[in-house]
């Protein structure tokens, strides 16, 4: 039962780092199709317009560039603390079932 118990515990953190991973990948390939949007949408700007609003676009690209970045470190973070919570759930049962 307690080595069934040790798997499960394995197996869990094992599945959370991969969730991790694949969030993490995700996320820089989302962050990355939108620069490339962007940096096409500047392109097209600093051809045909102002370089004021050029530089209007740069600054949307770089705050949402900063927002992008900020969101993935939140889901990272938030993943990270029920795997954490998980892992301690199990932990303390194997504990228990112990003693």
């Amino acid at each position: 039962m307690v080595s069934l118990l040790r798997l499960s515990v394995v197996s869990l953190h094992l599945l959370s780092v991969v969730s991790l991973h694949l969030l993490s990948l995700s996320m820089v390939r989302l962050l990355h199709l939108h620069l490339l949007s962007m940096v096409r949408l500047l392109h097209l700007l600093s051809v045909v317009s102002l370089l004021r609003l050029s530089m209007v676009s740069l600054l949307h690209l770089l705050s949402l560039v900063s927002l992008l970045h900020l969101l993935s470190l939140v889901s990272l973070l938030h993943l990270s603390s029920v795997v954490s919570l998980l892992c301690r759930r199990v932990v303390s049962l194997l504990i228990f079932l112990r003693f």
